[in-house]
């Protein structure tokens, strides 16, 4: 959370706005696509059955792994990077900086 924190505290990343329906909508059906597509490997490749969690337990463990797995390779990688990259170049624009990053 605190690489979240300081992402959003300077002003070049937005966590989180407001977006119309219609943009929202597009979101959800990328979003669709991506699962159907990660749901037909699943059913076609069939993969032995004790790597997955049967819920209860997979109702917490699913979630909190995305969470955490989001945050160490994702968040915490660019907010090192930024921080860096705006230190080592003090007079380059943090917006060229943050596409660099991402």
């Amino acid at each position: 959370m605190l690489a979240l924190t300081y992402l959003n505290s300077t002003g070049y990343v937005v966590i989180f706005r407001k977006e119309r329906i219609k943009q929202l909508l597009i979101y959800l059906a990328l979003t669709l696509l991506f699962v159907g597509g990660a749901i037909a490997v699943d059913a076609v490749f069939t993969f032995s059955e004790d790597i997955n969690l049967l819920p209860p337990k997979s109702l917490l463990f699913y979630p909190m792994i995305g969470f955490v797995v989001e945050i160490v390779f994702h968040v915490v990688p660019l907010v090192i990077l930024f921080a860096l990259l705006t230190n080592i170049f003090k007079n380059v624009d943090k917006e060229k900086i943050i596409l660099i990053c991402l």
